[in-house]
C-alpha cells in the first residue's frame, strides 16, 4: 500500500476516534514552554495568514495543518490573498531550512514562516510544528528540564537546526514538567541529523527512543496545551470534575476533552475502539504468562486489566517488529503502562531486544500499526 495513502487514513482515522472519545498569553500561570512575559500574543481571531510567491508549493500542506489545529481547538484562521498587518505569512526560505520565531513577532506587522523543502519530508507534522511555534509553543527540547530526559549531542545535528536549541532558564518559563516523547514539537534524529544517521537526541530512558518524532499529528498534550492557553474563557461554567488528565472541552462545554483510551463525560470509563481490536480486545492478567499476537493488523488496540492493587508486567521477546532491524514508523507497538495514560508511551520497531515493562497501575493499553498488513509479533503479560 502506498504510504502516503497509508499516512492520510491514519490522520483522518486518528482524529475521528478522537472525536468518538471524546489565554491569551498575558496570564503565565499555567503555560506549558511559553516565555514569561511575552510582549506579543495572538488576541484578535481569526488570525489571518497569506501565502506568498514560491510557498504556494506546500499551499496544501499548510492549509491542512491550519485545519488539524482548527478541529481540534476554538482557534480560528482566514486566508488573505493580501496581508499587510497582524498575521501569519507563509514565504519561501533562502537557507535551505524552514523556521519561525517562538510566538507572534509583532501587533503590527505578519510574522513569518519560511519554507523549504524539508518540510516535505515530514508527512506535514513540520506545517503543524510551525504554525504552533508561532503559537507561542516552544520545542520539547528546549524545556528546562529537558536535560533530565535527553541527552542532545550538538556535534551530531545539521548546523541549519542549531538556532532551535535554546533552552530556557526556569525563571524565564513556566511549564509542566512532564517530557513528552511523543510530542510534534519533537523533531526526529533523522530529521536534524547532519548524516540522517548519528543520534542528535538520546532520551535517557532507552525505551522511549523511536518515539521522538514518530507522530504526524499532535499529541494529546500539544493539542491541551493550545486550549487551556487560547480557550480557557469559551466555557463560562467550569468543569472541575475531569478524570484520567482530561480537561473541560472549550468546543463541547459539558464534557471533558479525554486521552486517546478513555471516554464518558468526564473521562471517567475506559475506552477501546470497538472495529479495531487486537484479537478479542480485552484481556485479564493473571499470575502467569499469556500471550497476545499481533498478526496482519492494519490498526489495532488491546486493553490488559489487571486486579486492583496488582501491576502488570509486559514481556518482549527478542526479534523483529517489521521487515527490517530498522526501525520504521510505518509498523510500530506503542506500550501505554504508566499512570497517565495522556502521555505517549514508548515505541517498538525495528529490532527489538528482550525488555519487560512494569505498569504502575492496573490497566495497560497497546496500539498497533502495520500499514503492509504483513508483520508478525507476540507479547507475553501477568500481573504481580
Amino acid at each position: 500500500m502506498n504510504l502516503f495513502i497509508v499516512a492520510i487514513f491514519l490522520n483522518l482515522l486518528y482524529f475521528t476516534i478522537q472525536t468518538i472519545v471524546n489565554d491569551n498569553f498575558i496570564n503565565t500561570r499555567y503555560k506549558r514552554g511559553v516565555i514569561v512575559n511575552s510582549i506579543y500574543q495572538w488576541e484578535d481571531f481569526p488570525i489571518k495568514y497569506e501565502i506568498r510567491g514560491e510557498a504556494f508549493a506546500h499551499y496544501g500542506h499548510i492549509t491542512e495543518a491550519i485545519k488539524k489545529i482548527e478541529n481540534e481547538t476554538c482557534l480560528s484562521f482566514q486566508k488573505l490573498d493580501h496581508l499587510l498587518d497582524e498575521g501569519i505569512t507563509f514565504k519561501e526560505s533562502l537557507n535551505g531550512f524552514s523556521s519561525t520565531n517562538l510566538k507572534k513577532s509583532s501587533n503590527f506587522e505578519p510574522h513569518s514562516i519560511f519554507l523549504n523543502t524539508d518540510s516535505f519530508k515530514g508527512k506535514g507534522r513540520n506545517y503543524i510544528r510551525l504554525v504552533l511555534r508561532a503559537l507561542g509553543m516552544d520545542y520539547e527540547f528546549n524545556k528546562p528540564n529537558s536535560s533530565e530526559y535527553i541527552t542532545i549531542n550538538k556535534n551530531n545535528m545539521n548546523n541549519l537546526y542549531k538556532r532551535n536549541l535554546n533552552i530556557k532558564p526556569k525563571k524565564d518559563v513556566k511549564y509542566d514538567s512532564k517530557y513528552d516523547y511523543g510530542s510534534i514539537m519533537h523533531f526526529s534524529n533523522y530529521e536534524v541529523s547532519k548524516d540522517k544517521k548519528s543520534l542528535v537526541f538520546e532520551t535517557k530512558d532507552k525505551r522511549y527512543q523511536n518515539t521522538l518524532g514518530i507522530n504526524i499529528n499532535p499529541s494529546f498534550n500539544d493539542i491541551k496545551f493550545i486550549n487551556q492557553h487560547y480557550c480557557k474563557d469559551e466555557c463560562l461554567n467550569k468543569l472541575t470534575s475531569c478524570q484520567n488528565n482530561g480537561y473541560q472541552d472549550p468546543i463541547n462545554c459539558k464534557y471533558c476533552r479525554c486521552p486517546f483510551f478513555y471516554g464518558g463525560q468526564y473521562c471517567e470509563k475506559p475506552f477501546l475502539p470497538t472495529n479495531y481490536k487486537c484479537g478479542k480486545g480485552k484481556y485479564e492478567a493473571k499470575s502467569k504468562y499469556q500471550t497476545i499476537v499481533f498478526k496482519r493488523n492494519f490498526l489495532c488496540f488491546a486493553q490488559i486489566n489487571a486486579k486492583k492493587g496488582k501491576k502488570i508486567t509486559i514481556k518482549l521477546e527478542k526479534g523483529t517488529i517489521g521487515k527490517s532491524e530498522e526501525c520504521k514508523e510505518d509498523t510500530t507497538l506503542e506500550i501505554l503502562y504508566k499512570k497517565d495514560k495522556s502521555m505517549n508511551g514508548p515505541h517498538f520497531c525495528g529490532k527489538v531486544e528482550t525488555t519487560y515493562l512494569k505498569s504502575e497501575d492496573n490497566i495497560v493499553f497497546l496500539k498497533w500499526f502495520d500499514s503492509k498488513y504483513d508483520s508478525f509479533y507476540k507479547i507475553q503479560y501477568k500481573y504481580s
